[in-house]
């Protein structure tokens, strides 16, 4: 049997997510590149004051619906040694940024 940590409830995951739906289509985000803010208008976006992006919920459920499958990420570094292949199911303990003797 594989150990399994729960830091949150099912309820607060989902308080959590509603949370950042709501901060991300009613606050939105400043984005300064208008490349990206090109990007963001076509796929559905709303674009405010110039440069504030605000993502409807139904967009980001469409995204995340679209997104390919896997099974874990890669968490980039600046140096491409010390990128972290992190696995879904797996606990990893990572020291942070700090400074390598």
């Amino acid at each position: 049997m594989k150990p399994r940590l729960d830091f949150l409830s099912q309820e607060e995951q989902e308080l959590i997510h509603n949370s950042a739906l709501w901060v991300l289509s009613n606050i939105g985000f400043q984005m300064p590149s208008h490349e990206a803010l090109d990007i963001m208008r076509n796929a559905g976006a709303k674009i405010e004051a110039e440069d504030t992006v605000k993502i409807p919920a139904e967009l980001v459920a469409y995204a995340v619906e679209k997104a390919p499958k896997s099974n874990g990420f890669i968490q980039y570094a600046r140096v491409p040694p010390d990128r972290a292949t992190l696995l879904t199911g797996f606990c990893c303990v990572s020291p942070g940024n700090a400074p390598k003797d």
